[in-house]
């Protein structure tokens, strides 16, 4: 999902690795995975306040993301097979997953995500 990675110049990138070291060892894990553009994140301002709890917003959400949003920067993008990257929806409490959320994932891995990574969150599949 390189295609989803936003490109720094060597400055960027020197200030940008000592950054995620930091929010990595902050939090234990690193939070730049590939389902999610972590120096499109910090090259928006993100590193100024970025959140302790290793949540950070959808807008830089991959679409290989499970919760790939409408509020990624990558919803109706093109997706490579001639369509677009159509994300899902939140609704307060609940997440619709959308035509990309349901090609990438199976409705038992979301399932499992949501237990997981999103408690008290319902999903509309």
């Amino acid at each position: 999902m390189n295609d989803y990675r936003t490109p720094l110049d060597p400055i960027s990138q020197h200030f940008y690795d000592a950054w995620l070291q930091s929010q990595t060892a902050a939090r234990g894990f690193d939070p730049s995975g590939p389902d999610y553009d972590m120096p499109g994140y910090y090259m928006s301002g993100g590193w100024l306040d970025a959140p302790g709890s290793g949540h950070f917003p959808d807008s830089f959400k991959a679409p290989n993301h499970p919760t790939f949003s409408d509020e990624s920067m990558y919803h109706m993008t093109p997706n490579g097979a001639g369509g677009l990257n159509l994300g899902g929806s939140w609704n307060d409490d609940t997440f619709q997953a959308g035509p990309t959320n349901r090609e990438n994932w199976a409705v038992d891995e979301l399932l499992k995500y949501f237990l997981r990574e999103e408690p008290g969150v319902g999903l509309r599949y």
